[in-house]
Protein backbone atom coordinates (compact mmCIF):
# COMPACT_ATOMS: atom_id res chain seq x y z
CA UNK A 1 0.00 0.00 0.00
CA UNK A 2 1.85 3.02 -1.29
CA UNK A 3 0.63 6.44 0.01
CA UNK A 4 -0.40 8.75 -2.49
CA UNK A 5 -0.17 12.89 -1.71
CA UNK A 6 -3.42 13.38 -4.01
CA UNK A 7 -5.76 10.89 -1.86
CA UNK A 8 -6.42 11.23 1.80
CA UNK A 9 -5.97 8.19 3.79
CA UNK A 10 -8.46 6.98 6.38
CA UNK A 11 -8.81 4.15 8.55
CA UNK A 12 -12.73 1.97 8.18
CA UNK A 13 -13.11 0.45 11.55
CA UNK A 14 -14.99 -2.06 11.96
CA UNK A 15 -16.44 -5.78 13.92
CA UNK A 16 -15.94 -5.32 17.49
CA UNK A 17 -16.92 -7.13 20.50
CA UNK A 18 -20.81 -5.80 20.47
CA UNK A 19 -23.55 -8.17 19.46
CA UNK A 20 -23.85 -5.66 16.42
CA UNK A 21 -20.69 -7.31 15.40
CA UNK A 22 -21.94 -8.72 11.57
CA UNK A 23 -23.89 -5.34 10.85
CA UNK A 24 -20.30 -3.12 11.31
CA UNK A 25 -19.45 -5.81 8.75
CA UNK A 26 -21.66 -5.35 6.23
CA UNK A 27 -22.17 -1.27 6.79
CA UNK A 28 -18.25 -1.19 6.31
CA UNK A 29 -18.40 -3.38 3.11
CA UNK A 30 -20.99 -0.35 1.85
CA UNK A 31 -18.20 2.22 3.34
CA UNK A 32 -15.60 0.73 0.93
CA UNK A 33 -17.78 -0.16 -2.08
CA UNK A 34 -18.49 4.00 -2.08
CA UNK A 35 -15.45 5.40 -1.22
CA UNK A 36 -14.02 6.63 -4.38
CA UNK A 37 -10.40 5.24 -4.61
CA UNK A 38 -9.17 8.23 -6.46
CA UNK A 39 -9.80 10.37 -3.37
CA UNK A 40 -9.46 8.30 -0.67
CA UNK A 41 -6.60 5.60 0.42
CA UNK A 42 -8.97 3.59 2.87
CA UNK A 43 -7.46 1.26 4.65
CA UNK A 44 -9.97 -1.53 6.64
CA UNK A 45 -8.96 -2.66 10.06
CA UNK A 46 -11.10 -5.79 11.24
CA UNK A 47 -11.92 -5.73 14.70
CA UNK A 48 -12.25 -9.42 16.11
CA UNK A 49 -15.06 -10.36 18.69
CA UNK A 50 -12.26 -11.05 20.98
CA UNK A 51 -11.20 -7.25 20.55
CA UNK A 52 -7.91 -7.94 18.61
CA UNK A 53 -7.13 -5.34 15.95
CA UNK A 54 -6.59 -6.75 12.27
CA UNK A 55 -5.13 -5.64 8.88
CA UNK A 56 -7.91 -5.98 6.60
CA UNK A 57 -8.24 -5.67 3.06
CA UNK A 58 -11.32 -5.28 0.62
CA UNK A 59 -11.21 -6.97 -2.91
CA UNK A 60 -14.18 -7.68 -5.33
CA UNK A 61 -16.72 -6.34 -3.08
CA UNK A 62 -15.69 -7.93 0.13
CA UNK A 63 -13.86 -7.22 3.46
CA UNK A 64 -12.00 -9.85 4.48
CA UNK A 65 -12.81 -10.65 8.62
CA UNK A 66 -9.52 -12.28 9.53
CA UNK A 67 -8.24 -15.12 12.75
CA UNK A 68 -4.96 -13.66 12.10
CA UNK A 69 -2.44 -11.50 10.62
CA UNK A 70 -0.80 -8.04 11.24
CA UNK A 71 -1.68 -6.40 14.27
CA UNK A 72 -2.45 -2.94 14.33
CA UNK A 73 -1.38 -0.58 17.57
CA UNK A 74 -3.04 2.96 17.78
CA UNK A 75 -0.69 4.71 19.89
CA UNK A 76 -0.83 8.73 20.21
CA UNK A 77 1.55 10.58 18.99
CA UNK A 78 3.03 7.93 17.05
CA UNK A 79 4.47 9.18 13.85
CA UNK A 80 5.29 5.87 11.82
CA UNK A 81 7.67 3.25 11.62
CA UNK A 82 9.97 4.27 14.99
CA UNK A 83 7.22 5.36 16.90
CA UNK A 84 7.05 1.31 17.46
CA UNK A 85 5.47 -1.80 16.87
CA UNK A 86 3.60 -3.13 20.17
CA UNK A 87 0.84 -2.38 21.70
CA UNK A 88 2.11 -1.72 25.32
CA UNK A 89 -0.77 -2.10 27.51
CA UNK A 90 -1.82 -5.24 25.61
CA UNK A 91 -1.38 -8.91 27.51
CA UNK A 92 -0.26 -11.67 25.43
Amino acid sequence: MTPSPNRLRIAVLFGGRSAEHDVSVLSATNVMGALKPEKYDAVPIFITKEGQWLLSSFEDGALATPSSGTEICLVPGGTGPDAGDACPWRTA
